[in-house]
């Protein structure tokens, strides 16, 4: 999200595949301790970044992510500002198996963003 956060809203699209809301919830589930002094501000700020795109957004997750939880999908969903928004998450599919588990699902989900949104104006 940080190259989509410095086009604004200048792409077409944006799909986000397993990815992280906050910095800190990822580092705490990695072990990283990261001191309370320095929770002041994300480094990442995908929650700002995504709150300020007004492009179509697909939010793909798999419902047994280990490593970030589907809330995490649900969170960035709900911050976008994107009038064209959609949320898909793949049951049984973890955090690298998303194509694999949910394979029909998982492209019908880009090809109906990629089809009914300014995407396909690329």
């Amino acid at each position: 999200m940080i190259a989509a956060g410095e086009a604004g809203n200048g792409i077409a699209g944006l799909i986000v595949e397993s990815g992280f809301a906050n910095t800190f919830d990822l580092l705490d589930r990695l072990g990283v301790c990261v001191p309370a002094a320095f929770r002041h501000q994300d480094p990442f700020n995908n929650l700002g970044k995504i709150g300020r795109l007004r492009t179509p957004v697909l939010v793909l997750h798999g419902e047994e992510d280990d490593l970030i939880p589907v809330a995490a999908a649900q969170a960035l969903y709900g911050h976008s500002a994107a009038p064209d928004k959609r949320l898909v998450t793949i049951p049984g599919a973890g955090h690298n198996d998303l194509m694999l588990v949910g394979m029909t699902q998982y492209f019908e989900a880009i090809r109906g963003f990629v089809s009914t949104s300014a995407v396909e104006d690329l």
